[in-house]
């Protein structure tokens, strides 16, 4: 769905732990949970925060099952998932990569015991600094400032392979 497309921005990091991403569900990339998550002491410290702006989060129980051609074998298979759910109020207003540092921060605060870290998630992320970040108990904001800093020096470097809105304005008008 187009939900799922937009959360995938940041609920596919839960790939590079060990969380169900909604594999296995109807609704992936728009739950995750696990076994041992404690899904509403979660969405307590997340939800009305800056980074859970435009969205609501609530808690559901849940069994990963395998669903062919999807999701052959989803993490936690058959088992007893506390999870939660994303529900877009405003796409516009969301932030999912916000909000998925958000809640992996919250979750190393609340599990220290039974988070893991797969190899790939510096994959998923781009390079080891966010795994470095969260592990060292950097707050939210501050990781995504830290970020956000090098956003102008990227853009400026990185390809322009499509016309902005203006360019394509002008040359309609032209």
């Amino acid at each position: 769905t187009f939900d799922a497309a937009l959360a995938y921005a940041g609920t596919c990091l839960f790939e590079g732990l060990n969380l169900n991403e909604g594999r296995g569900t109807e609704t992936p990339f728009l739950r995750f949970g696990a076994p041992w998550l404690y899904n509403k002491t979660l969405i307590n410290d997340v939800q009305g925060t800056p980074h859970a702006a435009g969205v609501s989060l609530s808690p559901e129980l849940y069994i990963p099952k395998a669903i062919p051609g999807k999701a052959a074998n989803p993490e936690y298979l058959g088992k007893l998932c506390r999870g939660v759910d994303i529900v877009f109020t405003d796409r516009k207003a969301a932030r999912p990569f916000a909000l998925a540092v958000a809640l992996i921060a919250a979750i190393i605060r609340m599990h220290p015991e039974h988070l893991v870290w797969k190899p790939h998630f510096d994959a998923l992320s781009g390079g080891p600094q966010l795994r470095q970040r969260l592990k060292a108990g950097a707050p939210p904001g501050e990781i995504l400032s830290e970020a956000a800093a090098e956003f102008p020096a990227f853009d400026a470097a990185r390809p322009k392979l499509y016309q902005t809105g203006e360019e394509m304005l002008k040359g309609l008008t032209a």
